[in-house]
């Protein structure tokens, strides 16, 4: 699940589009960070009051690796928009069990020294698209 992206190796910043879960299709968040471990970290220890805490949504289910806050802002804001169904089909793509990424997350980071060249999901492809 895993791909390399080469633009990692030579230092270039990179964001992170991500869908967290509260469980196989429950409440999703959909959000956007430069530290993906942090992000996700800070919502499974409630470092925030509001609708992650609420309805307990702390299971990273997917993600997506840009390399400008542009990119990642933009596709944010285009699934915010999408119907539900969207969402949990660009889910079920990479990670059909709804399977929590964060410990494979860590771990991958962590050999790095870094985070990044990780990519989950087909980034820039709506299920609208690829449907017919």
């Amino acid at each position: 699940h895993f791909e390399s992206d080469t633009k990692a190796c030579s230092g270039v910043r990179q964001f992170y589009l991500y869908i967290l879960a509260s469980r196989p299709g429950g409440a999703i968040h959909v959000g956007v960070t430069r530290d993906l471990i942090r992000r996700v970290y800070e919502h499974r220890t409630n470092a925030a009051e509001g609708h992650i805490k609420r309805f307990n949504i702390h299971r990273p289910v997917f993600f997506e690796v840009y390399s400008t806050a542009y990119e990642a802002i933009q596709r944010e804001k285009n699934i915010k928009h999408w119907p539900r169904a969207w969402k949990t089909r660009l889910i079920a793509q990479s990670n059909p069990t709804w399977r929590d990424l964060y410990d494979e997350i860590a771990t991958w980071g962590a050999k790095r020294g870094q985070f990044g060249a990780l990519s989950i999901g087909m980034a820039g492809t709506s299920p609208a698209m690829t449907e017919r």
